[in-house]
């Protein structure tokens, strides 16, 4: 199953938002995720999240819970989805922990599947007792962060197909009413801009990857970025 879907796609990539999803082809979606998404975290941390995935493992969850000011430690009603490692947020938390480096998670849980009370890496801001708390598993805090970034990197890949169509008659410009087929040269500036923008994603992924490094041991950036930029050209 893919990573993302062709809605997400066009929500996230593509100015008009009434885009035919078809044009996201399977193809496209995994073209693109072997080449950019695969090589930017390993090889085995995207197979694991495409066996969440597959296996439709719930990767997040919303609970009320109790904060107290200056506390690291949490109260909730007895909890089976809770586990170490989760990230945690809300209000009432901060959004990094105590070394103002990785997102807050989960350090401790006083019972494993009943969970009534854990201790998080950075503390209660203030003191509620019932306020309301996000959990995520770090595949899916991960995802969230995947998804923008190949959003753009399918539309990077599906540019040349949606302006030039191959038909028996050989290669032909796709033209609508009321529209101007772009040229080679405009073509690629807009493969040049989607390009620039996959990048400030792809950063924006790996930055969270390393500074939340504990979480994702499976981590390998197996090429430092996926995808290499020599003298204007693209290389795979």
């Amino acid at each position: 199953m893919a990573l993302i879907t062709a809605t997400q796609i066009i929500n996230t990539a593509f100015t008009n938002k009434n885009t035919d999803p078809y044009l996201c082809k399977d193809s496209f979606i995994e073209i693109a995720e072997l080449n950019f998404i695969k090589p930017s975290i390993g090889k085995k941390l995207y197979n694991k999240i495409n066996d969440d995935i597959n296996s439709s493992v719930v990767w997040s969850d919303i609970q009320p819970c109790g904060v107290t000011l200056g506390s690291t430690t949490i109260t909730c009603a007895a909890n089976s989805f809770i586990k170490v490692g989760d990230f945690v947020s809300g209000i009432g938390l901060p959004i990094l922990d105590n070394d103002d480096c990785g997102l807050n998670k989960i350090l401790t849980v006083n019972v494993p599947g009943a969970v009534t009370s854990f201790t998080v890496s950075g503390k209660a801001i203030v003191t509620n007792a019932a306020t309301t708390l996000t959990f995520d598993r770090p595949n899916g805090k991960l995802h969230n962060y995947i998804k923008d970034y190949l959003s753009f990197c399918v539309k990077f890949e599906m540019l040349p197909d949606m302006t030039y169509n191959t038909t028996s008659q050989g290669v032909v410009e796709n033209v609508a009413d009321f529209t101007v087929p772009v040229n080679a040269k405009k073509l690629s500036f807009l493969r040049s801009e989607t390009y620039k923008k996959s990048e400030t994603l792809l950063l924006k992924m790996t930055n969270f990857l390393s500074d939340n490094l504990s979480s994702f041991p499976d981590y390998c950036n197996e090429n430092a970025g996926g995808v290499s930029k020599k003298n204007g050209i693209i290389l795979y």
